[in-house]
């Protein structure tokens, strides 16, 4: 299914693809000056979901049912839930504030940043990883975009992905 998330991949895998996408880019002259393709940070993860007015969900106001693919069902929250993921886009209403989609629900997103060092975004290593949003396994509670996790870089899960973010230089702030 070419427009559904790819799951069950770890950090590394995800890490390594960023890498290679950020190659293709260059390649094909497709980035400005300095940009690179990678996993976002939490804070880069938080701001496109969240936005900029302190919002709990991507959406404004409060929990709503059929805004996420998650299971409504476990909390009787409403009725909904898939079983799996979703293609990108089936949930339009709820978007985030910067426009992008899926922010919770379909699956957990692997971070660039270290989880018990959120500063720390070294692409090497086996330390802990930050991890945001929520997947189509968990239920309201888990949706709101405030929510962390951490794992180790080599876990896979039904429920665990990553999002690609393209990003300019850093300037010494994550």
């Amino acid at each position: 299914e070419p427009n559904v998330p790819r799951e069950t991949v770890s950090w590394y895998e995800a890490t390594a693809f960023c890498r290679w996408l950020d190659v293709q880019f260059r390649t094909a002259e497709l980035l400005p000056a300095g940009w690179r393709v990678s996993l976002p940070t939490e804070v880069q993860w938080e701001r496109a979901a969240r936005g900029t007015d302190g919002r709990e969900y991507p959406w404004e106001g409060n929990f709503r049912s059929g805004l996420a693919n998650i299971n409504e069902t476990r909390a009787n929250d409403g009725p909904c839930n898939l079983g799996r993921t979703s293609p990108v886009g089936v949930y339009p209403d709820g978007k985030a504030p910067s426009g992008t989609l899926d922010m919770v629900g379909n699956v957990v997103e692997w971070c660039r940043n270290e989880s018990e060092r959120p500063r720390r975004v070294a692409s090497k290593g086996d330390c802990l990883r930050a991890m945001r949003s929520s997947s189509w396994i968990h239920f309201s509670f888990h949706c709101w975009v405030t929510i962390r996790r951490g794992d180790h870089p080599a876990i896979r899960g039904r429920y665990l992905g990553f999002r690609v973010s393209c990003s300019p230089p850093d300037r010494g702030s994550l």
